[in-house]
């Protein structure tokens, strides 16, 4: 699903085919990724902890740089946009 805000950056950016990462949220937890464009040199990233309610939705996620072992608290829908991310490590 892209959120409003999402749509009017691509509309502004004059993107027709904008694609998304599909994600199970089960399987969130220990999956890797790969930033799409790297800040300090860090491009691999592992999900390294992801929190869940009784429901079984998603309630936090937090991705561990490989390179420099930092940890980043993010939104987990976050991982759903192929222009930031890529599922794996490439």
């Amino acid at each position: 699903m892209v959120t409003l805000k999402k749509y009017k950056q691509l509309v502004e950016l004059n993107i027709d085919n904008y694609t998304m990462n599909k994600i199970n949220p089960a399987k969130l937890a220990n999956s890797k990724w790969t930033a799409v464009s790297p800040l300090k040199r860090e491009k691999h990233f592992l999900v390294t902890d992801a929190e869940y309610d009784v429901e079984g939705r998603v309630v936090s996620c937090t991705l561990q740089a490989i390179l420099s072992k930092n940890d980043y608290l993010i939104d987990w829908h976050d991982l759903k946009d192929a222009s930031q991310w890529q599922y794996g490590w490439k």
